[in-house]
């Protein structure tokens, strides 16, 4: 089965989360226009790494309301990826603007609970 092996380390407000096909066969199939999901994800990381090598993926930026966040972003003109928030890893709550949207930086927003 695949997935993506996830590893969090946390200094200070900083955290850092490392990620890895768990699942190389898995391939890097995308549909685009349509809100993400893990598997997505997984794709999404598989053709990154196919297409320019291991390093930095994402900037995650952490948002009170994830939906108000997402929805006043695609209010503004941005392209999104997600327009409401999805369950992402530790119970959070994520969504991506698209990265033409913010100078070709993937944004990865988080709204955590917890």
């Amino acid at each position: 089965m695949g997935g993506l092996r996830v590893t969090f380390i946390s200094v200070g407000d900083c955290e850092l989360e490392f990620l890895a096909n768990f699942d190389p066969r898995q391939g890097a199939h995308i549909e685009h226009g349509r809100s993400g999901s893990t598997k997505q994800d997984q794709g999404a990381i598989t053709r990154f790494v196919e297409s320019r090598g291991r390093g930095l993926h994402h900037v995650a930026l952490k948002v009170r309301d994830i939906d108000a966040t997402l929805g006043g972003m695609a209010g503004a003109g941005l392209a999104m990826i997600d327009v409401a928030g999805r369950p992402g890893s530790r119970r959070a709550m994520i969504g991506f603007p698209h990265p033409k949207s913010t100078g070709g930086v993937l944004m990865h927003l988080v709204q955590r609970d917890v």
